[in-house]
């Protein structure tokens, strides 16, 4: 069977007539399908995922680019009477038939559940979030910040002693000014961004680079090599909101013993 033509046929027409256009496509190299469509509110981007996982089945994802708010999956809707999800929270399938009743059930959770969750999820739940303008201000002032900051913290952000425990002061120092209001304190969280991101640029020996992709952080060190891109203004906003860490220098722990394994193998 032609599954993106069923795709289209079922869940593609009935979304362009909500506003709805057809984004991407996407197929690995184990089989793995996805179908993506979005449409702009309110300068919030809502979009619609249906995920075809061999060996899984069909799952449904409805998200924002709000920040703050939780991808809605499949597993968290009511399902419709006479349908039921595996053990993995998913609709499975063998035939096309199976496959057809699948997605008209999910244009049946669209459009009495989705639309409705799309619309709760359409704000930033908080301020406390990456932008193009702190991104902007953050790259435009970033030796002025790393210096300044790095003076306020006493230590050097280019000294790689002790540089889980310099991450942990710059975190620690976000969790303080947390109990503030952002509006006043925001050059501060944007200083100990510049600081943090000297710390990762200087232990993985890469750069700061500027990337101009919609809906993207901007402000990234380049981790090409290892991932798409570290966004200190990102990590910092998550710490103000969550104030936890751990997981961020666990990360970077990872990211340290790859490129020095990387670095034995040539």
């Amino acid at each position: 069977m032609n599954k993106s033509e069923i795709v289209t046929k079922i869940i593609g027409g009935f979304l362009e007539q909500n506003g709805f256009k057809y984004e991407s496509f996407d197929e690995d190299e184990i089989g793995r399908k996805s179908w993506s469509y979005f449409r702009l509110l309110r300068q919030i981007k809502q979009s619609i995922t249906i995920n075809d996982r061999p060996g899984f089945g069909l799952d449904l994802i409805l998200y924002t680019n709000g920040f703050g708010q939780n991808q809605l999956h499949l597993k968290k809707m009511q399902i419709p009477e006479g349908y039921s999800l595996n053990t993995f929270k998913c609709f499975d399938y063998e035939t096309e038939a199976d496959f057809i009743r699948g997605l008209e059930m999910f244009r049946y959770l669209i459009e009495y559940q989705g639309f409705q969750e799309l619309e709760k999820r359409s704000f930033h739940k908080s301020e406390a979030r990456c932008k193009e303008e702190t991104d902007r201000y953050l790259y435009e002032n970033l030796e002025e910040l790393i210096n300044e900051y790095s003076m306020r913290l006493g230590i050097d952000p280019r000294n790689l002693n002790n540089w889980k425990e310099k991450m942990e002061m710059v975190f620690r120092e976000v969790i303080r000014l947390s109990s503030q209001d952002l509006h006043i304190v925001e050059k501060d969280v944007l200083g100990l961004a510049a600081v943090y991101g000297e710390i990762v640029a200087t232990l993985l020996d890469r750069q700061w680079a500027w990337r101009d992709i919609k809906d993207l952080p901007h402000c990234i060190i380049d981790l090409s090599q290892y991932s798409t891109g570290e966004s200190p203004t990102v990590q910092v906003f998550q710490v103000w909101r969550t104030g936890k860490f751990d997981d961020i220098i666990e990360r970077n722990e990872r990211r340290l013993i790859k490129k020095q394994n990387n670095e034995t193998l040539t």
